[in-house]
């Protein structure tokens, strides 16, 4: 289970790319359909507009990837 403060399951039929993301401090929480999580710091305002997105995952390589993300670990 991923601490989140919030955090929002993607269905495969969403995006092919990302499963789930979310929020925890002021940092955007990304888990991948391969199992990892990354964190992108002062990343948490995407949150919405990743959502809101034609395309969470293109939104996710366009704008939030090129932040640099830790990666917290995997199947969390």
């Amino acid at each position: 289970m991923i601490d989140a403060d919030r955090w929002v399951d993607l269905d495969s039929g969403e995006s092919s790319l990302v499963k789930g993301i979310g929020t925890k401090d002021n940092s955007l929480l990304v888990k991948f359909h391969k199992g990892e999580v990354y964190s992108y710091s002062n990343a948490d305002s995407h949150m919405d507009e990743m959502l809101a997105a034609e395309s969470v995952g293109k939104y996710f390589v366009e704008h939030v990837k090129p932040l640099g993300g830790k990666r917290l670990g995997k199947d969390l």
